[in-house]
């Protein structure tokens, strides 16, 4: 039997790592990339490959200064590319909290988020939105903690 990945301390003062790695609670096997909200092994090349996937560049190159960019990447985004991902946000906060609100099954979101696809077709709000219901689990429960936190 393989022994369990455990999270090291130390990753989080790696340059690679220190910006969006964080702790799951209670959990020594997990860790958090706070940049895609999302809970990832807590093995080393599980890490990399995270830091290395087009989500997580994507999400850490809207994150930086515009000074700090990559000026190979070309012009920065324009203004509806950066309120888009704000708008996506916000659009899940409100599902989690309906979803929440009237104490309604975590499997909904599958066909929900791909119905509410097909009625808004040219909505970019809808096209992005990506969420099932393990990630829709894991954001309550994180947005359930900090709420519980305050």
């Amino acid at each position: 039997m393989l022994p369990r990945p455990n999270f090291q301390d130390k990753w989080l003062a790696d340059d690679q790592f220190k910006e969006w790695l964080g702790r799951v609670a209670g959990c020594s096997a997990k860790a958090y990339c706070h940049v895609c909200h999302k809970q990832l092994s807590a093995e080393i090349m599980s890490l990399k490959r995270h830091r290395l996937s087009k989500q997580h560049v994507s999400l850490m190159t809207r994150r930086l200064p515009e000074g700090r960019r990559d000026p190979e990447q070309g012009a920065s985004a324009s203004n509806e590319d950066r309120e888009l991902p704000d708008a996506v946000a916000y659009a899940t906060v409100l599902f989690l909290v309906f979803i929440a609100k009237h104490n309604l099954p975590f499997s909904l979101c599958d066909d929900m988020i791909t119905l509410q696809k097909r009625m808004f077709p040219d909505s970019a709000i809808a096209a992005a939105l990506a969420l099932k219901r393990k990630k829709c689990t894991a954001l309550l429960q994180d947005l359930g903690d900090y709420v519980g936190n305050r």
